[in-house]
């Protein structure tokens, strides 16, 4: 005979409230469900500190001392400004992530495999942003200044010799580096056509579309239909393809690109300063060995493109 139970459970003796921290990057935080300001407080919580960081690379950040306070300011569109960013984050993250982004995107660029690139090379290759003024304050990196260049970041190492020298490609001997792309449209005009004709020896796309699509999935399609429309061949579309490529492939989270994006948009469009409230919290990060430039440019007062320690 089947018998049946009526179960309770037990009443606990001791409720305690429960308070869990988690960090910021634990939570969504562009979940439509979240008030915009909850959003905007938790991606200036990750990327506030970064983007100063990053917009001071790119000749972006300001001090402004009558107002005693630090400006994130430029008279570009929205599009070009986020541009010069990323090409200061992806070198950031290249020094931060030495063993992940720094050897996957040297190898790449070089057109090694990552198993190729060394741990002597990893240490000894020097990421950097062309368009960083900063270079000029070094003669072994002055050269190394280009604004015009085909190539946003590069690597060079110090030799034998004391010189510095840049990467190059294995197998052509030609200059090694990457060209990195904001755009969410015009892949064609922006990376594909720059790409076959040579200009651009490896352009890492970083954005989604706001239909959900990756960049680099629309120059996928884009030449793919080139190809069978027999306006290139299939060899060149497969060789365009392997020069083309996106954050994951050198270890970045994607997730992180489009919130770091959609905080730089939010940003601009405030027009968001750095004041006097969290200054002290992002001095021991970003101010230490920082000073004003007449222009009122915050730069290195050590330069932080360091020589190899042994020499």
């Amino acid at each position: 005979m089947n018998q049946a139970f009526n179960y309770e459970a037990p009443t606990p003796i001791v409720s305690l409230p429960t308070q869990v921290i988690v960090a910021p990057s634990a939570i969504r935080a562009r979940d439509p469900s979240l008030p915009f300001e909850t959003q905007f407080q938790l991606l200036a919580m990750q990327y506030r500190h970064v983007t100063l960081q990053d917009a001071l690379a790119s000749g972006n950040a300001f001090y402004d001392p009558l107002k005693q306070s630090w400006a994130i300011y430029t008279k570009r569109p929205v599009a070009s400004f986020k541009g010069l960013v990323f090409e200061a984050m992806l070198a950031r993250l290249c020094r931060e992530h030495p063993d992940v982004v720094g050897r996957r995107a040297l190898a790449w660029c070089t057109n090694r495999t990552v198993g190729r690139v060394t741990d002597k090379m990893v240490n000894e290759y020097i990421p950097f942003i062309t368009a960083d003024s900063r270079l000029q304050n070094r003669p072994l990196t002055a050269t190394f200044y280009n604004p015009g260049s085909p190539f946003d970041l590069q690597f060079y190492r110090v030799n034998e010799a004391g010189a510095a020298e840049l990467a190059r490609q294995v197998d052509t001997g030609a200059l090694a580096g990457i060209q990195a792309k904001a755009i969410q449209g015009d892949e064609r005009s922006e990376v594909i056509d720059p790409v076959l004709s040579g200009r651009y020896p490896h352009v890492l796309t970083m954005l989604k579309h706001k239909t959900g699509e990756h960049s680099y999935e629309v120059c996928r399609r884009l030449l793919t239909a080139m190809s069978q429309k027999g306006e290139i061949t299939h060899e060149q579309a497969l060789d365009a393809l392997n020069r083309i490529t996106y954050p994951g492939a050198l270890g970045i989270d994607q997730g992180y690109i489009e919130d770091y994006s959609e905080y730089i948009n939010i940003s601009y469009k405030q027009q968001v300063q750095l004041r006097s409230d969290y200054i002290e919290a992002i001095a021991l990060e970003v101010s230490e060995n920082l000073t004003t430039s007449p222009g009122g440019i915050l730069v290195p007062a050590r330069q932080d493109l360091i020589l190899p320690p042994t020499l």
